[in-house]
């Protein structure tokens, strides 16, 4: 594919220089914050979700939308606050 971050294809992969990207909008903005993945899928660290989660919590300018197939994961690693029965 021509985009560099397609470079691995539809393979799940992180990309952490995407992550100071809202620092540098200054008027607020809706993210979709994975519309061609899943955040919670399994080949993404946990490491590098908490990394996602502190960057929305520090720019909450912005309004920030997750979709999961995956809510079990989110219960994992975020805890009992966010169990899904």
């Amino acid at each position: 594919m021509g985009n560099p971050r397609y470079e691995n294809g539809f393979e799940p992969t992180e990309h952490p220089d995407a992550l100071t990207v809202p620092f540098t909008w200054k008027k607020p903005k809706k993210v979709f914050v994975n519309s061609m993945s899943d955040l919670f899928h399994e080949k993404i660290s946990d490491e590098f979700i908490i990394k996602v989660f502190e960057v929305m919590n520090q720019t909450p300018l912005h309004t920030y939308q997750i979709l999961t197939k995956r809510p079990e994961r989110v219960a994992n690693i975020f805890g009992e606050s966010c169990s899904f029965k």
